[in-house]
């Protein structure tokens, strides 16, 4: 192995990865805190539905369903301290798969005058159901009345945007995890610098040349192109400390009264570096506004 290869390593090893365990009673809590979230959010989302007047209004109604799935599960996730990526997927399209079938019984019984006779939780019964009601057709839209195949279409893509969105929700495991204290890291204040390559910060980072962190702290910053540095750090211990660095970029709306776009994304994911150095982050970030530089 050459040196280059033993140097590549050596920098791969300094950034964390979830140790894939999944805790015996953090799967069957998992499971039945989704469950019952999928059972509850389920009735309030076809209450919604059902009684919604306007038909554009309904994409925001379902991207919210499927975002309050997937925030369910993701702390789930957290509470049961599951570290498993794959584990949290499934749980998250299990779940959401679940969250569809309960919003379908729940809007039948809706739609069928509010009749207890109707409720089964049974899938071939609530299919028999779907199909009944896209035969006869169920709301009308600038007095056309969606039947059919229509019908089937709209309802399979509220069905995949559902589940889109609580996956990409629920899936994820955001902060690091302290092995040893058996706990997640904390995060820290953000520190806003002055946008640099991040492949070079990188690889700063992993040579320990932590000075370029102070030395970009103190260039003057381009409100709408910055670098965010977040540390991470054990809430017990001094062993398990990291930072993550993202790029956010803001650009104006489209006209006076629209908000700015925000695009951030991640450049460092969880770099390990040592304790003090993510207290200095913290430090620099809770620095009066004043003492920040700001570019012309």
């Amino acid at each position: 192995m050459s040196e280059s290869d033993l140097i590549s390593n050596e920098s791969t090893d300094r950034y964390y990865r979830h140790s894939g365990r999944v805790p015996f009673v953090g799967t069957l809590s998992m499971l039945c805190m989704g469950g019952i979230a999928a059972f509850l959010l389920s009735f309030l989302y076809s209450l919604i539905c059902y009684f919604n007047p306007i038909v554009i209004l309904q994409l925001f109604i379902i991207l919210g369903y499927g975002a309050a799935l997937g925030m369910a599960i993701k702390l789930a996730g957290r509470w049961t301290k599951v570290r498993n990526q794959t584990f949290a997927v499934l749980v998250s399209l299990f779940i959401g798969a679940l969250g569809i079938h309960f919003a379908w019984v729940w809007y039948i019984f809706i739609v069928l005058g509010w009749d207890q006779m109707v409720i089964d939780f049974e899938p071939t019964t609530t299919f028999l159901f779907i199909q009944h009601l896209a035969a006869r057709g169920v709301w009308q839209f600038k007095g056309h009345a969606p039947t059919g195949w229509e019908l089937y279409l709209l309802w399979g893509i509220e069905a995949v945007t559902i589940l889109f969105v609580c996956f990409a929700i629920g899936s994820q495991i955001e902060h690091p995890f302290c092995e040893g204290c058996n706990c997640w890291t904390e995060p820290g204040t953000p520190l806003v610098v002055a946008t640099s390559d991040h492949l070079a910060l990188a690889a700063q980072l992993e040579a320990e040349q932590y000075d370029v962190i102070v030395e970009l702290s103190e260039r003057g910053v381009n409100p709408n192109d910055v670098l965010k540095i977040v540390g991470f750090r054990c809430p017990h211990c001094t062993d398990s400390s990291y930072l993550t660095v993202s790029r956010v970029i803001t650009t104006p709306g489209k006209s006076d009264n629209d908000n700015p776009n925000v695009n951030e994304t991640h450049v460092i994911r969880a770099i390990a570096v040592p304790d003090d150095i993510v207290l200095q982050v913290t430090e620099l970030a809770n620095r009066p506004p004043t003492d920040i530089p700001e570019l012309d």
